[in-house]
């Protein structure tokens, strides 16, 4: 059974993202194990140890308990997933995430966003420790659109095989229809997609899956962010600090996006 984090906090971002997971658990099976960090804010630190310590982050949490509480249990009456009691821990988002991802041997982490229709707060999450160091891919969801086709998006310096391994890891058994989106880096010298894309078509055939079509995308970058809003779910490497071109792209558009890292 394919393990996923979801981070929860209570707000409509993380309602999102709990309901994504589910529709993922719809379509394989998936045990979704739920976590709540309650930061400190500002300079202020856990006073003494022991049973004081104890105390005051028993304090911290309560402030949380019952919205996430209430989170899970709209969606379980309808998840197919295993959904399970969620994790309560104090301390620093990322810190607190990372730990969990390499303790519990996780397949992939979830979180959600509410899109902003700028690049700037999705570049901004690829440049922070938990983007950088995560052991699995990651799921960034961003809409709720119906989870049948999904697009894998080729700059074509990116390992295209490995996108292919982990989608089948994650999906291979699920019904969905794939394409391939080829968008060359404007920013990078003119690369050629086909090894890209046979590498891509051999991986996924490893799991029975086909290519329903490639397409070759050289429109301005509004409009193309905007038509991978027709796609449920966006494969993409995680973009380098060099790839400017799908960074961009990833960051305009609306679409829910899962990010793998490059060997």
């Amino acid at each position: 059974m394919t393990r996923v984090l979801v981070s929860l906090d209570a707000d409509l971002a993380s309602s999102l993202a709990l309901r994504y997971a589910c529709q993922l658990a719809s379509l394989t099976a998936m045990e979704l194990q739920p976590i709540h960090v309650e930061e400190v804010e500002g300079e202020r630190t856990s006073p003494g140890s022991g049973w004081v310590r104890r105390t005051w982050e028993a304090a911290l949490l309560e402030t949380g308990r019952e919205e996430i509480a209430r989170l899970i249990e709209v969606e379980r009456a309808t998840c197919q997933g295993t959904l399970l009691p969620a994790r309560l821990c104090v301390g620093e988002r990322e810190d607190e995430i990372l730990r969990e991802l390499n303790r519990g041997g996780y397949d992939l982490f979830v979180e959600g966003a509410l899109h902003r229709f700028t690049a700037a707060e999705f570049t901004a999450r690829l440049r922070s420790r938990l983007y950088r160091l995560a052991p699995c891919p990651i799921a960034l969801v961003r809409n709720l659109a119906p989870l049948e086709r999904v697009a894998f998006l080729l700059a074509g310096d990116e390992d295209a095989a490995r996108l292919g391994e982990v989608y089948c890891r994650l999906l291979g058994r699920a019904e969905l229809t794939v394409e391939v989106i080829c968008y060359p880096d404007p920013h990078a010298p003119p690369r050629e997609p086909t090894a890209a894309v046979e590498a891509l078509r051999r991986s996924l055939a490893g799991c029975g899956r086909e290519v329903a079509q490639v397409q070759l995308w050289e429109a301005p970058l509004d409009q193309a962010a905007e038509g991978l809003r027709d796609y449920g779910l966006v494969v993409a490497a995680l973009p380098s600090a060099g790839q400017r071109g799908v960074s961009r792209l990833l960051g305009r558009s609306s679409a829910t996006c899962l990010l793998v890292a490059q060997p």
